[in-house]
Parts: structure tokens; C-alpha cells; sequence
């Protein structure tokens, strides 16, 4: 039974810190779309997005 309850235990543990790490995961993620979301809107762009449109070519 005191192996179960070791287990136990550490199962849990192991979840709470799964959970703040997801926690702060979300969190950097929502501050990168901010970022990106106000340089979008203030027409600076992507350069992500101007490199496919170099990229591209009309067909033949």
C-alpha cells in the first residue's frame, strides 16, 4: 500500500508540473501573437510573408 501511495504521489507531482509548464507555454505563446498581431496591424508584415510572395512565379 506504501508503494501505491509513493506512487501516487509522484504521478501527481509529475501532473502539477506538466501543468505550469503548459501554463507558461500558453502564456509565451499568447504574448508572441500579441507582438505579431500588432506589428501586422501596423503594416509592417511578415517576412515570412514577403519571401513566398518572392518566391513566387507566374506560370509558363
Amino acid at each position: 500500500m506504501e508503494g501505491l501511495q509513493t506512487a501516487y504521489r509522484s504521478a501527481m507531482a509529475h501532473a502539477q508540473e506538466s501543468t505550469a509548464k503548459l501554463s507558461s507555454l500558453v502564456s509565451s505563446l499568447e504574448k508572441s501573437k500579441t507582438i505579431e498581431s500588432a506589428s501586422s496591424s501596423s503594416g509592417v508584415g511578415s517576412s515570412a510573408d514577403q519571401s513566398v510572395l518572392l518566391l513566387t512565379r507566374p506560370p509558363r
